[in-house]
């Protein structure tokens, strides 16, 4: 690796943990752009807006912004992991191929050097046509005027069943199940929606004879492997089958998906165990995990939510610049509404070694967890509000200040909890809400959380009749390490006002 005393301590996951190896100098073998889950709505013969869709969401117009940056960064290729359309039919398709042709006339760069297209199909664009969101069935059923005229629309474009002409009509290249580009004697293989499964594992297979072991190789499809960025939070197509191979066999692999809409601030978008998994993010909008108080609930939680669930963030539109080299890659993540670096590089050993410093693991152990600033307090207020299932409930809102935004210690949610006066444990579950701005930059982050708090709500039902209880907030990173908490005053439900 090219190493400098400089740069000896390189920023790897965010500054969550430095780890002690060097941030790569000199000319890459390759430049890659990456973006994904971009869902064209809109086209010259359907042009879409809507109130419900800011930031050129539903236009190639992020595309197009996105685009613009990697001309100018001077890619080599673009990797697009799926999800090109929103609504699974052609015309969508080309409205993308278009934008892409707009911006890379002849596909080529500023430079006139030729920049690959690595693009393969998702599940919006190998479904039934406007199976996907209300709003691609409803825009166009009112554009074509019957529900007859929206069905044979959609048997006419559909890409599902013509995965290869829509492709050719979109692109003018020929469209493979699963194929493999070179681009700067890096190999890249692509594995479309269906085909993400048993058929890609035996594809590896066999293409990992071939590939030279000490080199960096990438494979893309849409949904993430099981076992990988989010663990067991995923999909398993391939019953495992690649996750168990590329431990095995190609610690120099290098997975990218999309499908999630997860933001890059989410340190566990980039893995490495065994070989390297990048999740892309999205150019449409920021998608939340579930399971916190103001997302989509998991499975097995049966109380009722006292929040309302925030989620299709538009204004989280993100994508990387990744600089490959042979022993390392050099990742900026970048964000296109602002227009700036979303969080510090990550900086990856390849191939992936034992104990590596950018694992979960590592950099969890590493990782200086997020904390309030000095002046930080806690208020607690009664209202009459409305649960999740919109009935009317006697509420407690705890609103408190925002953690301390600095680059590389940022709360991506906060822990609250119920502590009671006589020393007991309060028989009320912990509750975790995603932090309202853990997807956009810190400085933005920062600037935000002076004007609107964060907050969890609990149900008066919930707490203790019997002493006065305080709620204890904590930080928490994307690891799930948690700061020193912050109190509330305390309180007793018998005396009016919280």
């Amino acid at each position: 690796m090219n190493l400098t005393r400089r740069n000896f301590i390189a920023l790897s996951g965010g500054a969550i943990g430095a780890a002690a190896f060097a941030a790569p100098e000199g000319k890459p073998l390759l430049r890659l752009g990456v973006v994904s889950d971009i869902h064209v709505f809109s086209s010259p013969e359907f042009p879409f807006s809507h109130p419900d869709f800011p930031y050129g969401r539903g236009s190639v117009a992020p595309f197009v912004r996105a685009l613009e940056y990697f001309r100018a960064k001077k890619i080599d290729a673009l990797l697009l992991p799926g999800d090109i359309t929103e609504s699974g039919i052609d015309t969508q398709l080309k409205a993308a191929a278009d934008a892409f042709e707009s911006v890379f006339p002849g596909g080529k760069g500023i430079d006139g050097r030729k920049v690959e297209r690595l693009f393969l199909y998702g599940n919006h664009d190998c479904n039934e046509p406007f199976r996907h969101g209300r709003y691609g069935r409803e825009f166009f059923r009112e554009k074509l005027g019957s529900d007859s005229a929206l069905e044979k629309y959609g048997k006419e474009h559909a890409i599902l069943g013509r995965e290869r002409e829509a492709w050719e009509y979109a692109f003018g290249e020929e469209w493979r199940p699963v194929m493999t580009k070179t681009v700067n004697g890096i190999p890249f293989i692509l594995a479309s929606w269906w085909h993400d499964n048993e058929e890609s594992a035996a594809y590896m297979e066999k293409a990992l004879a071939s590939i030279d072991p000490h080199t960096p190789f990438f494979y893309s499809q849409h949904r993430y492997m099981r076992g990988t960025n989010w663990g067991s939070y995923g999909f398993d197509p391939d019953k495992g089958l690649l996750t168990r191979l590329f431990a095995a066999k190609a610690p120099n692999a290098v997975v990218v998906s999309g499908h999630t809409h997860y933001s890059l601030t989410d340190e566990r978008s980039l893995w490495q165990d065994g070989f390297t998994a990048l999740g892309a993010s999205t150019l449409a909008y920021t998608g939340c995990l579930f399971g916190f108080e103001n997302t989509h609930p998991v499975k097995g939680q049966n109380r009722v939510l006292q929040m309302p669930q925030i989620g299709g963030l538009p204004e989280g539109q993100q994508g990387m610049v990744i600089d490959v080299f042979a022993d390392s890659l050099r990742i900026e993540r970048r964000e296109f509404v602002h227009g700036k670096e979303l969080a510090p590089d990550w900086i990856v050993p390849l191939p992936a070694p034992k104990d590596s410093p950018v694992s979960h693991a590592s950099r969890r152990r590493q990782g200086t967890p997020p904390e309030f600033p000095s002046d930080a307090k806690v208020a607690c207020s009664r209202i009459s509000g409305k649960d999740r299932v919109r009935k009317a409930t006697k509420q407690i809102v705890v609103e408190f200040s925002g953690a301390d935004e600095t680059v590389g210690r940022r709360a991506y949610a906060y822990a609250v909890s119920v502590e009671k006066d006589n020393g007991s444990v309060a028989p009320v579950p912990e509750k975790r809400v995603l932090a309202p701005y853990f997807f956009l930059t810190a400085e933005v982050a920062k600037s935000r959380s002076k004007q609107v708090r964060p907050k969890c709500v609990f149900a008066e039902d919930e707490l203790p009749d019997d002493t006065r209880f305080r709620f204890a907030v904590r930080a928490v990173n994307s690891f799930g390490v948690t700061g020193k908490p912050v109190y509330s005053d305390w309180i007793d439900k018998s005396e009016g006002d919280a």
